[in-house]
């Protein structure tokens, strides 16, 4: 009898419509860096460089894996994540740090076109990270971070995806913890504006390439 089921499944059909991962209070913090042992010896580097690399080359029909997860169903399309968490909060910081990109664009104004272009991309990114719950459409992120004690990290992650400055834990212990989340997503957003805003205006080749 298998204990394991392997699926292969592409970003989108993990974070498809509905879809919640929840991550156990006996899991550890988040503790990927985008900054600290090395500039280029680390894993949020690394993701971002592989993913650069793959792009670049414009491999386009092929596949990149990402690297594998654990989780558990529990029913109504909930899974508990047991194995894989780092990644997956890293990869939804990524997305966070392409909505926080094309916010700062649009906020600095844009023709109608681009405009149309910045808002329809926005809106398909909050569908990658968010569930429209009721009839309200409340919107709930599809990664939720559970916690029995200690400190609140799910309203840490929430904060870091609305483009929100970093807070101040109330408690020291969970100040570095914090911090984490925002430092890996502002070094995404640098990433990205390198790309794709080099220059004073966002083009149409930009958003292009964006759109790739």
């Amino acid at each position: 009898m298998s204990v394991f089921t392997p699926h292969h499944k592409s970003l989108d059909q993990i974070l498809e419509t509905g879809a919640t991962y929840v991550i156990p209070a006996y899991q550890r913090p988040y503790s990927w860096e985008a900054i600290g042992k090395s500039d280029q010896n680390n894993q949020v580097n690394r993701m971002w460089d592989d993913l650069w690399e793959f792009f670049a080359s414009g491999a386009m029909d092929k596949e990149y894996f990402l690297g594998s997860m654990v989780i558990i169903s529990k029913g109504q399309r909930t899974f508990e994540v047991i194995d894989g968490q780092q990644r997956l909060t890293t990869v939804v910081l990524l997305f966070a740090a392409m909505r926080c990109f094309l916010r700062g664009v649009l906020d600095s104004g844009a023709e109608n076109g681009m405009r149309r272009f910045l808002e329809g991309a926005i809106g398909r990114i909050e569908q990658i990270l968010y569930n429209s719950v009721g009839i309200s459409l409340v919107q709930e992120l599809k990664v939720k971070i559970r916690h029995e004690s200690g400190y609140d990290f799910d309203a840490v992650l929430n904060a870091a995806i609305r483009c929100e400055e970093t807070p101040t834990a109330p408690d020291p212990r969970y100040q570095a913890v914090t911090q984490r989340y925002f430092r890996n997503r502002d070094y995404f957003l640098g990433r990205l504006r390198q790309q794709f805003l080099p220059g004073a205006e966002f083009t149409v080749g930009d958003a292009n390439r964006f759109n790739d």
